[in-house]
């Protein structure tokens, strides 16, 4: 009847068996699907460029200019961190490889990275984690890792997998934690450590309290106000329909709530 829903499993956080023929098919923690065959300098794993434009030059001559500067087709800011929650829900391959590998960018003279016009300072790359069953030879090149589902799957508001998501919820009537004095419309704040991006600020040079941070599902989503308004809305939005969905069926448990 209406008040109890269909028994059954419901589809697993990390993304198997979204396809039943290929059930690893955009599953967590495997290799990024290639279209077209990779451009390694050896053809198996050691990085090109070598030879082309310094990218730090690339992003002054393209991306510099005075500020204020109106979008040709009316476009704002703010489309640019929608395409990225877009591609946060389907790729994170943003974790570097053990051992690290550096493929450093070379700052040059007379940029303002580089006040002293020294020869030798370079910019701090890490390579990509990888499939360690790949990188052998040209038949079979270095693979990167997607670390979440390749799927639409609510990453952004559940996060990456089951441990994550069950660090958001209140397992009581379906919904996320909140601030409760905030009247419910933030998160809880990271109090237990959630993994999320924390680099040190440049200006600061060390770490800063990683509880500072709302306990959203992107990884990444505190970096800066745009992702953040993103997070606080599909945490809002999720709250909202499970307290739709306790009111019209109030013999739904908890998990049915969250996962319906």
């Amino acid at each position: 009847d209406d008040d109890h829903p269909p028994e059954y499993e419901y589809t697993p956080w990390d993304g198997w068996f979204n396809n039943y023929a290929h059930p690893d098919w955009g599953a967590a923690e495997t290799p990024l699907f290639r279209r077209v065959p990779p451009s390694y300098a050896d053809g198996v794993y050691e990085p090109s460029g070598q030879d082309r434009p310094n990218p730090i030059e690339l992003s002054q001559g393209l991306m510099g200019g005075p500020t204020g500067l109106k979008s040709a087709k009316g476009r704002t800011a703010f489309l640019v961190f929608f395409g990225q929650q877009v591609v946060e829900e389907i790729l994170d391959a943003q974790r570097p490889g053990c051992p690290p590998e550096y493929f450093n960018v070379k700052v040059p003279k007379n940029h303002h990275y580089n006040p002293h016009n020294l020869d030798d300072l370079e910019m701090p790359v890490l390579r990509s984690r990888y499939s360690m069953n790949t990188g052998f030879s040209p038949s079979v090149p270095r693979e990167q890792l997607n670390e979440i589902s390749a799927f639409f799957d609510g990453t952004l508001m559940y996060g990456p997998n089951k441990a994550w998501a069950d660090a958001l919820r209140t397992f009581h009537n379906g919904t996320l934690k909140a601030i409760n004095e905030s009247g419910g419309y933030f998160p809880a704040h990271n109090t237990i450590r959630l993994p999320y991006a924390n680099p040190p600020p440049p200006r600061d040079h060390f770490l800063k309290p990683i509880s500072r941070f709302f306990t959203i599902g992107n990884p990444r989503g505190n970096e800066n106000p745009f992702l953040l308004t993103f997070g606080i809305l599909w945490f809002r939005y999720h709250n909202f329909w499970a307290k739709k969905l306790q009111a019209e069926h109030p013999k739904w448990t908890d998990e049915q709530i969250f996962n319906e």
